[in-house]
């Protein structure tokens, strides 16, 4: 049964007229829900923001030196002293099962920070996947606004600075193939997201004598989490700046799809009958 005849039982109409069928249609189309075979938001509680983002796992030449700064986001008290370290990925903004990019400018530089252990949360999380419940407790990096540089790109506008927390237990998610094509690609790939990995909050900073604010609309659709695939080999090197080094990237494997989500909603205890996380060597390389 077709989405015009369902409708059309729920509002009486089991033989809808012309005028109805016309109707019922501009409201799937303006609603984002016509059946195209690629429905534009599969959770409509989430109203899209972000781009999605493919980061790749890069080479750069790396500097000496460590980057003092502090970040304040959701899970802050106050701002929080970490150290920057490298740059590890770096994000394109990429157009997942056929849903098209908001912004091609959009790009994310990925550093790592020194392993912090934070107080543990466990949160509800929302996006097109549906709602996982998962625990979060150390921060691993910091995703900054980049420009690659190259013909007719521009450094971002309106885009945050996300600390980035490792996903220590995830509850719900399960498996599911996706196509993705983003400025690398002659045709869209198809890979397998295997586990959500990372969850990308947006925060506040201090750097080097300047703030950086967290963007207005920051509390609302604009978060992110980042789930792993198999790494995807590509040939290209790119040269791109940041607010921090920058510089040329090689050696390019994709490997995570970051997705826009709500944001999360901490809840206190644990479900009934699970026992506090302990995890293991949790300042262990996951990248």
């Amino acid at each position: 049964m077709d989405r015009l005849t369902t409708l059309s039982r729920l509002y009486g109409f089991w033989r809808p007229s012309t005028l109805v069928v016309t109707a019922l249609a501009l409201i799937l189309m303006i609603t984002g829900c016509a059946d195209n075979g690629t429905p534009a938001n599969n959770n409509p509680s989430v109203k899209k923001i972000l781009d999605h983002f493919k980061f790749y796992k890069v080479e750069i030449d790396l500097r000496d030196g460590r980057t003092p700064l502090k970040l304040k986001g959701q899970f802050d008290n106050g701002f929080r002293d970490h150290l920057l370290i490298n740059m590890t990925h770096f994000g394109n903004p990429v157009s997942k099962n056929n849903e098209g990019i908001r912004d091609y400018n959009a790009h994310l530089s990925w550093y790592k920070l020194t392993c912090t252990q934070e107080d543990q949360k466990t949160a509800v999380v929302t996006n097109q996947f549906g709602r996982d419940l998962i625990t979060v407790q150390f921060s691993k990096g910091l995703l900054a606004p980049a420009q690659k540089i190259e013909p007719g790109q521009k450094f971002p506008k309106g885009l945050n600075h996300f600390k980035l927390y490792r996903i220590d237990k995830f509850r719900h998610f399960k498996p599911r193939v996706v196509t993705l094509k983003d400025q690398f690609d002659k045709h869209p790939i198809k890979v397998k997201l295997i586990k959500p990995e990372f969850l990308a909050v947006p925060v506040a900073k201090k750097h080097a004598g300047k703030y950086f604010p967290k963007l207005a609309n920051a509390d609302d659709q604009n978060h992110l989490v980042l789930y792993r695939f198999k790494p995807v080999k590509y040939n290209v090197t790119r040269t791109v700046n940041d607010q921090f080094q920058g510089g040329d990237l090689r050696e390019f494997f994709a490997k995570y799809l970051a997705v826009p989500s709500a944001k999360p909603t901490v809840i206190d205890g644990l479900p009934k009958g699970e026992k506090p996380h302990k995890p293991v060597n949790p300042c262990g390389s996951r990248y």
